[in-house]
């Protein structure tokens, strides 16, 4: 997607001169960007978002990449999309959604959500995808969970390294 190109642009150091990228007519461009009725949204769309806002943030690096309307639209509505994932047992999403939070301006994540994810983490690392029957296979296991597994460590990553990079401010 062109946003994704942008921002490899961006990181690369290839994002200046005339050809330099339109970040907000992409932003606007985007679901997010058209900040639509939050009921909206679906599962592929969530994914969507979360990708949106990974790449306009560089991963929370860069949180002032989200216009104002969009980071409060996002902190408006967060908390009830995160439920809605935990409640259909949608961890992945719920984890990404949970690195969106922390990519906000002011970060924004329930202390519930973190203490979901603990409680479903395995002795091993593993954290489920979903609520499916996990594996006992441990390639089978990989495959089926590694993503989900790695998302949960990316949200805990970018909430200490915002909270330690914020004085004052305690992560979730």
């Amino acid at each position: 997607c062109i946003r994704d190109s942008a921002n490899a642009a961006r990181i690369t150091g290839h994002d200046h001169g005339a050809g330099a990228h339109d970040w907000a007519s992409l932003t606007r461009a985007t679901w997010l960007g058209a900040m639509p009725e939050p009921w909206h949204i679906d599962w592929l769309t969530g994914y969507a978002v979360t990708h949106t806002v990974f790449h306009l943030t560089d991963w929370g690096r860069l949180p002032g990449g989200l216009p104002a309307d969009i980071a409060g639209y996002l902190r408006d509505w967060l908390p009830m999309w995160t439920d809605i994932w935990a409640e259909t047992s949608q961890w992945d999403l719920m984890a990404e959604l949970m690195i969106v939070g922390n990519c906000l301006p002011d970060p924004a994540t329930e202390a519930e959500d973190w203490q979901r994810l603990a409680e479903l983490q395995h002795a091993d690392g593993l954290v489920p995808r979903d609520d499916k029957p996990v594996d006992d296979d441990p390639a089978q296991r990989f495959e089926d969970h590694q993503h989900t597994t790695i998302v949960a460590v990316v949200a805990g990553t970018i909430a200490v390294n915002r909270a330690l990079n914020e004085p004052g401010r305690a992560a979730a």
